[in-house]
C-alpha cells in the first residue's frame, strides 16, 4: 500500500520527480528558506541566515503545516481574507537539503491552477517571517551593510513568487544564484503513474 509518506520519501530521494500528482493533490519540493548570504533588493542590503539556526530540528518543525500562498500578502502576514484568496496548499514534510544546507520541504498543493503554474516552472519561494530586532545584528563588510538574522519570532507562510516569463523578473526576497526554490523538474501535468514507484 502506498501512502502520502511514501510519496514524500520518493520526492526527497529523487525516485519521483517534482512536481508529482498523487490522489487529489500535487506534491512539490520547495525551499523553505535560503541560508548563507543573499542580496535583499527591497532593502538594498545583504542578509545572512545561519544554517545552524535555520536547519535546526526545532526550526524545521516550525515550518510544518505552513500555508503555501501565491505572493506575499500586502501586510506581510496573512489575514483570513488573504488565506482564502491566495492559499493553494500546505507544507506537509520538512528536511534539510544536504547540497544547499538549507531547509526544504514537500508541499501539498490542492489548487489546480497553481499546480499547473508550478509545473511550468514559474515560481520561486519566499518565507513570510517576523524577526525581532533583538534577534538581529547589523554590520558592514567591504562597505556593504549586512544584516545577520537570528531565529524568527513567527513563521507565517511560504509564498510562491512569480518569477515572470523570463524567469528572472522576481525571485522573491532572496536574490540567489543557486536556482529557484521550487523544484519543477517534471513539467508534465500528470505524474500519477510514477508516484506509485
Amino acid at each position: 500500500m502506498i501512502t502520502e509518506q511514501d510519496v514524500y520519501r520518493a520526492l526527497m530521494d529523487g525516485t519521483v520527480e517534482s512536481p508529482c500528482q498523487w490522489q487529489n493533490s500535487v506534491y512539490i519540493r520547495l525551499r523553505l528558506s535560503g541560508t548563507g548570504v543573499a542580496w535583499r533588493a527591497s532593502c538594498s542590503e545583504y542578509v545572512f541566515r545561519d544554517p545552524k539556526v535555520w536547519c535546526a530540528p526545532e526550526m524545521l518543525r516550525r515550518f510544518l503545516s505552513l500555508p503555501i500562498v501565491i505572493s506575499h500578502p500586502v501586510a506581510g502576514t496573512l489575514t483570513s481574507r488573504d488565506f482564502g484568496n491566495t492559499c493553494v496548499g500546505i507544507v506537509v514534510h520538512v528536511y534539510v537539503d544536504a547540497e544547499e544546507n538549507a531547509p526544504w520541504g514537500i508541499g501539498r498543493v490542492l489548487d489546480r491552477g497553481a499546480a499547473q503554474m508550478i509545473a511550468e516552472g514559474r515560481f520561486c519561494t519566499s518565507p513570510g517571517v517576523i524577526i525581532s530586532p533583538e534577534n538581529c545584528a547589523e554590520t558592514t563588510i567591504d562597505g556593504q551593510q549586512l544584516l545577520v538574522e537570528g531565529a524568527s519570532l513567527m513563521l507565517d507562510h511560504i509564498a510562491l513568487v512569480d518569477m515572470g516569463e523570463d524567469g528572472e523578473q522576481n525571485r522573491g526576497v532572496w536574490q540567489r544564484d543557486d536556482g529557484p526554490g521550487v523544484d519543477a523538474a517534471n513539467t508534465q501535468a500528470d505524474n500519477s503513474a510514477r508516484a506509485s514507484a
